[in-house]
């Protein structure tokens, strides 16, 4: 079965997640789910539970809700985050946690943390009517993940 980018891109995190959790820095997980071929050779994840954030976890004592999302075009397409992912990490949210997005470009071989309130305007923008995609010139809204105190993606900046 061929490996799609958002899974590596996932294994990467996953890695990151382990650096975070050997330094006693953070615990944070990839939540259940499985990935899975299709009949043309591409890989899609079957998420035990219908809108689960990607990565859940825990960091300076509050929680961690993480969706990660990976684009080989220069704009993300708000389509590919679905009601209920958007729904769940409003959730998470709106009881204090820690939410936002992992987006890869990979284009530009970069991953920018997205603050959960920032993605949630342009998907309601989008739903709205607006705006269907998010264009990489808005990633100053964002904060650039790079490698950092050990951490292959240091995204708890």
């Amino acid at each position: 079965m061929a490996v799609g980018r958002g899974e590596l891109f996932e294994r990467r995190i996953e890695l990151a997640c382990r650096q975070y959790e050997e330094q006693g820095i953070a615990m944070i997980h990839r939540t259940e789910g499985k990935w899975r071929g299709t009949s043309r050779g591409k890989a899609y994840l079957s998420a035990s539970e219908k809108g689960m954030p990607d990565f859940l976890g825990s960091h300076a004592g509050q929680a961690v809700a993480i969706e990660a999302k990976s684009t080989a075009r220069k704009s993300w397409e708000l389509r590919n985050w679905k009601p209920e992912q958007v729904e769940r990490m409003r959730k998470h949210r709106e009881q204090g946690a820690q939410a936002w997005i992992l987006l890869e470009w990979q284009f530009a071989n970069e991953v920018y943390r997205i603050p959960f309130v920032t993605a949630y305007e342009w998907w309601k923008e989008s739903v709205l009517g607006g705006r269907k995609s998010v264009p990489y010139s808005e990633m100053s809204k964002g904060v650039q993940v790079k490698e950092g105190r050990g951490v292959t993606l240091d995204f708890l900046i």
